[in-house]
């Protein structure tokens, strides 16, 4: 057979080719999880779960798509057509027994009737070759009997006909005067479906006299009897239906001999195909959030027997009108839900809560979904905890006196942010025209309320103090005053006293990041502060009477300047020397950081809190205890006082499923030139991943392309871009290993270009991985491409020979045996195989990429 293609196979390393049972040219190019296209080719996919019977009409819902195409003057315009329907992938393959069998010129997309139906129909020809001629030219020769042509139809996933499949003009050659010339043909046609690999069984139904049907379970044969029919007339069609869901149609065509050889080229035409477009799924979990994070934890269990109901926009897109689709359900025993058959479009899930529960994830957004799209994301949770408020009132605090009296009004269309402990924003609202606001379904907790955008023109005088939320507590008193008073500044500088004389002098540099709180008379915090790079700060208050203080010290230095006496301020009035001095004791200090490492990077990250009542060690170069701290509230520790030398600093694994990111060991070295080293930082991860859940996490891309040696610039190989349907290529980002290349070429690919790939690792956990192996096999239709296999560890670069030596990277090359054990998804080795043994991944050095070369053939 010769190949005729329109696209190429995209292949997952999940699929396998069986071997052709006839010589088909096909130029396949497929890699694990990395496809690449050539020209006017694309993409056939496989596999996927069979849906229900065939059907004549589709599900509630759900309306017929029909196949558009567009008429063409030849076979390979038809093929250069993207051609889709119901939102599927659909792709047209032609290939023939030997050379010439397809007339490329008459196998094209008609506009005309034909076979009673009116156009743009497929004909398909066999014999001659008009390609290139006139019209009233075409060559009318015959094949060889023996000879034959196939199309395969192949759908990107399962899909079920709306109505059957209709062939056309099924005939024979008439006799005179109907056929002046009396050319014998006679069309034979068998066609066959699949799901997959699996056949699906087809019935086939003349529906005139001049076709002869043979149904034969998981084929049918279409034969041509009687005259040949005119373009206008039925008489020759037949209707093919498939028994189920299908992902590829094949048709084969042959001429012939029950009347005698061949003598003229034949054809036989497809009418356009409907299917019903894909159904998908909405659903998930109803369940218990014990603790009311929002999210269902491990041990969280689901709720059963709640009801729950789906809204869809229908086809005109739009919720509330009359072609909304509405369903119900209940949950399972284990709380599990799932609305199936439901065609792309928008869609709203609500929840009937249940008895006794107050919700804490609701999916107040309208879900987007896509033909046969599964979302299984799609949760709700409820909590039995008793649930509280905060809220209260902004106001015009007119005589700035942070109270609101009678008749001071309060302040509409403020918005107030809500903050959770860790500092995160968990609800914004806006005040109402009386200047009320409120966050209602709290959970027990510490919160802040904040302005973060005061009214124009106004001043705070009053800000709400932290919030510790109990069981069931409704807090309506975390008002907001604002005035348009003249307002006074406090302010100055925290500084260094390096002299400890209690005034700073020059030399002495400020501190920053240090917080400087302004209280009333009543204890009332009325601002707050922190101080900029130069140390100075400066806050806005009202007149009056305040004592100021800096509640986060400098960690390792003692006060020599505090203000003890109160401040008065009168209207606008800026006071300028309310400073703060602190001086770090004479000798080095060893310091920093405990932290939660929320994202595995080994570095602290702005959002990622510290961890208290952390252990802190501190070993001289003999291994003896210095000294021994905790973490403070922030997660930091200092050791204060040390004399020069080499140090090692160890933390004690807290507790809480903490499991260390950074090696719980460092080295501290405090020299004359750096007597303080302050950056020594631990980071830990929440979860257990420990060496029985240790993962390693790859991800392959293709990272350049060259061609006579050069490279050539066909993608951004030099960025990271997302792959959707891969997680871990966004795990590596975050983890600042990004996985640079692209997982997909556009550009066509020639003969001898070399295609350079590069498989990236990076291993989660705190043990050892051993004995780590690495197998990729070659993809089809290419070669190994001669040179030294490329292996970076952790930064360190080493190139390995390819062959089967010492340095544990090697080729194997086509059917040669491999060794055992291995990790090679197949053990055929078609095609050649990299097989790299890495031994041992250490935690701090759990990161790296291989890279190797093919050409293709």
């Amino acid at each position: 057979m010769k190949p005729l293609f329109k696209r190429l196979p995209e292949i997952t390393h999940t699929q396998i080719f069986q071997p052709l049972k006839r010589t088909l040219l096909t130029l396949l190019f497929t890699v694990p999880q990395v496809p690449i296209q050539y020209p006017l080719l694309g993409s056939i996919s496989s596999g996927g779960k069979a849906l229900a019977q065939a059907q004549t009409s589709c599900p509630a819902g759900a309306s017929p798509a029909t196949l558009e195409w567009n008429a063409t003057t030849n076979l390979q315009d038809f093929l250069s057509q993207n051609l889709s329907v119901g939102g599927v992938n659909t792709t047209f393959r032609f290939s023939e027994s030997s050379p010439g069998v397809i007339d490329a010129g008459e196998t094209r997309i008609e506009p005309e009737i034909y076979g009673g139906i009116p156009g743009p129909n497929l004909r398909f020809n066999i014999g001659g070759n008009s390609l290139g001629r006139p019209v009233n030219d075409r060559d009318s020769s015959p094949v060889a009997p023996g000879s034959s042509a196939t199309l395969t139809i192949t759908f990107a996933q399962p899909v079920t006909l709306a109505s059957p499949l209709t062939f056309l003009d099924v005939d024979r050659n008439g006799a005179p005067p109907r056929d002046p010339v009396g050319r014998i043909f006679q069309d034979r046609v068998t066609i066959r479906a699949f799901n997959g690999n699996t056949p699906v069984g087809v019935t086939g139904t003349a529906l005139g006299a001049d076709t002869r049907v043979t149904n034969q379970g998981n084929s049918v044969l279409a034969e041509g009897i009687n005259d040949n029919a005119e373009i206008t007339q039925n008489a020759g069609n037949i209707q093919v239906t498939p028994a189920g869901a299908i992902t590829q149609i094949q048709i084969l065509y042959e001429p012939g001999t029950e009347f005698g050889a061949p003598g003229q080229d034949e054809t036989i035409g497809l009418a356009r195909i409907s299917i019903c477009p894909p159904t998908g799924t909405l659903g998930d979990t109803v369940y218990n959030d014990t603790n009311g994070n929002s999210q269902q934890d491990a041990g969280e269990t689901g709720i059963n027997n709640v009801t729950l109901n789906l809204i869809g926009a229908g086809p005109d897109g739009n919720f509330g009108t009359a072609d909304d689709i509405t369903r119900t359900t209940t949950t399972d025993s284990n709380g599990r839900y799932s609305f199936p058959g439901l065609p792309a479009g928008n869609y709203r899930v609500t929840v009937n809560n249940p008895s006794g529960f107050t919700p804490t994830q609701t999916q107040p957004q309208a879900i987007a979904l896509a033909t046969g799209q599964n979302i299984d994301t799609v949760d709700f949770g409820f909590t039995q905890q008793q649930r509280g408020s905060i809220g209260d009132t902004v106001f015009n605090d007119t005589n700035a006196n942070s109270v609101q009296d009678q008749g001071e009004p309060g302040i509409g269309g403020v918005t107030i942010n809500l903050r959770d402990s860790s500092g995160n924003i968990v609800a914004t609202t806006t005040t109402n025209n009386n200047g009320n606001y409120s966050f209602p379904n709290l959970t027990p907790g510490n919160y802040t309320v904040s302005v973060p955008n005061p009214p124009a023109g106004f001043n705070p005088t009053l800000v709400p103090s932290p919030i510790t939320l109990q069981p069931g507590q409704n807090v309506d008193t975390a008002d907001f005053g604002f005035t348009q008073q003249p307002r006074g500044i406090i302010g100055d500088t925290v500084f260094s006293d390096t002299n400890g004389n209690s005034t700073q002098e020059p030399g002495e540099p400020g501190i920053g990041g240090l917080t400087v709180v302004v209280t009333d008379s009543s204890g009332n915090t009325v601002g707050t502060a922190n101080t900029d790079t130069n140390g100075r700060y400066n806050v806005s208050v009202p007149p009056g009477t305040y004592t100021v203080a800096v509640t986060n010290a400098p960690q390792g230095f003692t006060p020599t300047l505090t203000q003890p006496n109160p401040i008065n301020v009168s209207n606008g009035q800026n006071i300028d020397t309310v400073d703060f001095g602190f001086r770090q004791p004479p000798g080095g200090s060893i310091g920093d950081f405990v932290f939660n490492d929320r994202n595995s990077d080994r570095i602290p990250n702005p959002g990622e809190t510290g961890i208290p009542n952390a252990t802190v060690t501190l070993r001289n170069s003999s291994n003896q205890i210095v000294a021994t701290t905790t973490t403070n509230n922030n997660g930091n520790y200092i050791f204060n006082g040390l004399a020069l030398g080499n140090y090692t600093v160890e933390v004690t694994r807290p507790g809480g499923g903490l499991n260390p990111t950074t090696n719980t060991t460092l080295t501290a070295n405090l020299t004359e030139a750096n007597p303080n080293n302050l950056n020594i930082d631990f980071g830990f991860r929440s979860g257990a991943v420990g060496a029985a859940n240790t993962a390693l996490r790859l991800v392959k891309r293709i990272t350049n392309v060259f061609r006579n040696g050069q490279p050539v610039n066909i993608a951004n190989f030099n960025d990271f871009l997302d792959d959707p349907n891969d997680n871990n290529d966004n795990i590596l980002n975050q983890a600042g290993r990004p996985p640079l290349g692209v997982s997909q070429l556009q550009t066509p690919l020639q003969s001898g270009d070399e295609v350079e790939y590069t498989l990236y690792y990076l291993a989660e956990g705190d043990q050892d991985l051993q004995n780590v192996s690495f197998c990729d096999l070659i993809p089809p239709e290419t070669s190994y491409s001669s040179g030294e296999i490329s292996v970076n560890r952790a930064g360190t670069n080493s190139l390995l020979s390819n062959a089967q030596d010492s340095d544990q990277g090697a080729f194997f090359t086509p059917l040669q045996p491999l060794p055992q054990p291995n990790q090679c998804l197949s053990q055929t080795n078609t095609k050649g195989a990299v097989i790299v043994n890495l031994g041992t991944i250490t935690p701090d050095r759990n990161f790296g990429f291989l890279r190797f070369r093919v050409r293709i053939d």
